[in-house]
């Protein structure tokens, strides 16, 4: 949990549909009808407020939360070593 940014989601949605406006898209790609975007949650806000939000005006086929690597965890610690 330390590491963890918690602010990156992937969703999966129709290719039709698209998200509201006030969510910030990092990147979308659209493979067989299917739309997934990486989404930059609002803070804040928990994963079952952000589904139940976003889920009101379209239809999730998939949710995924993406947790940081391995290399990212460790480039984070000497860079927090590094400031302290």
């Amino acid at each position: 949990k330390r590491y963890k940014d918690d602010t990156f989601k992937r969703i999966s949605i129709p290719v039709e549909q698209n998200l509201p406006a006030d969510i910030k898209i990092e990147k979308e790609e659209i493979l067989n009808e299917v739309k997934t975007l990486t989404v930059c949650k609002p803070q804040g806000q928990s994963n079952s407020e952000f589904l139940n939000s976003v889920g009101q005006h379209v239809e999730i086929l998939s949710f995924d939360e993406l947790l940081p690597t391995m290399n990212d965890i460790f480039i984070r610690a000497v860079a927090d070593n590094e400031i302290h």
